[in-house]
């Protein structure tokens, strides 16, 4: 078997069919094992579509009642070093100035924020 990371994307959607100027879009990522990439595709495909819908009815998008849709796959690939403490489930490789990636590093205290 072999480890998968996926991206899944969805959307959130009023279901008076307004469209507001910006929709929610949620960008999940998930660990996958399967057998093979067309294995794995497809369970992400399954657990995907599993996660549409209004929550119970619970589901609003500015204060109206919605639905999440699901959009699919954005992106996959095979986590190389398994699954464990400090495994590293995805890297991107981009060239920025030094500068601009300095301000794009959040104090640890931003971060931590971020997760309250």
């Amino acid at each position: 078997m072999i480890w998968y990371w996926v991206w899944l994307v969805q959307i959130t959607e009023r279901k008076d069919g307004l469209e507001p100027e910006k929709s929610e879009v949620w960008k999940n990522l998930v660990m996958i094992e399967a057998e093979n990439a067309a294995a794995a595709y497809e369970k992400a495909m399954d657990h995907g579509r599993s996660e549409t819908g209004d929550v119970q009815g619970s589901l609003t998008l500015d204060s109206a009642p919605a639905v999440a849709r699901f959009l699919g796959v954005q992106e996959m690939g095979i986590m190389h070093e398994g699954v464990g403490d400090l495994c590293e489930i995805l890297f991107r490789i981009e060239r920025n100035s030094p500068l601009q990636v300095q301000t794009q590093i959040p104090t640890r205290q931003q971060i931590l924020d971020s997760l309250k």
